[in-house]
């Protein structure tokens, strides 16, 4: 599965930067351009998604809410994580 977000999360667990690759799944409209360059200024919305997460330093789950933009152009459905991104 594809990483399209890095998310940076400090760990309730361990206290501890954690780097998370997410998959995020954008809803296409028939008829969508597949130009990318918006011919309008697209609203920018925050949405909020509240997901697992694993401390790989204790290997515990914790639960945390995380923040993406989302224009008018790509609303996202759903966010998934993928697991943590060593670098």
């Amino acid at each position: 599965m594809p990483i399209d977000e890095i998310l940076e999360i400090k760990c309730p667990l361990c206290g501890k930067p954690h780097r998370y690759g997410l998959a995020v799944e954008i809803i296409t409209f028939m008829g969508s351009s597949p130009d990318p360059t918006p011919t309008f200024k697209p609203n920018i919305c925050i949405h909020k998604f509240t997901r697992l997460f694993t401390c790989p330093e204790k290997n515990e789950e914790f639960q945390a809410t995380i923040k993406l933009k989302e224009t008018g152009r790509n609303p996202i459905q759903d966010v998934r994580v993928i697991g943590v991104v060593e670098g």
